[in-house]
């Protein structure tokens, strides 16, 4: 939720933030309606589809292989899903970066399907690897 709101500091264009379970969605000053979908574990692209009714959207996952494999194997439905669409990759305990994102249609128009893994694997090499069980473990330390 923070990064939401950090990300609209420059501009102001946040008029509300509606909190779901798993899905915060975001209505702009200028009508539009942003989702914001938290899917630690990419395992179906089933999950996507409570965000159908927005024009962008976005998936926040764990920077895990498991994830990194999804986004590789659904490739090019990720990429047909919608023109807006994003996905985030996070690692909060990460010594490094803590995230990196990708908008697969946009991905999929600059680069050279061939080197498409392994462009995908340098962003994802930025933020150091987890796993669901190391982020946990974490968790409750700083409990």
């Amino acid at each position: 939720m923070r990064h939401i709101k950090n990300k609209d500091l420059l501009f102001r264009r946040i008029d509300n933030v509606e909190e779901g379970e798993d899905l915060v969605v975001v209505s702009l000053k200028d009508g539009q309606k942003c989702a914001h979908l938290v899917e630690p574990s990419l395992s179906t692209l089933d999950s996507l589809s409570v965000m159908n009714e927005y024009s962008c959207c976005s998936v926040t996952c764990y920077n895990t292989i498991q994830n990194f494999e999804f986004l590789i194997k659904n490739w090019d439905a990720l990429v047909r899903f919608k023109r807006n669409f994003s996905i985030s990759f996070v690692n909060p305990f990460s010594r490094s970066e803590k995230r990196w994102a990708i908008f697969p249609t946009t991905h999929d128009m600059v680069t050279e399907r061939p080197a498409l893994r392994r462009g995908l694997k340098i962003l994802y090499d930025t933020v150091e690897e987890t796993s669901e069980q190391e982020l946990l473990k974490l968790l409750e330390k700083e409990k």
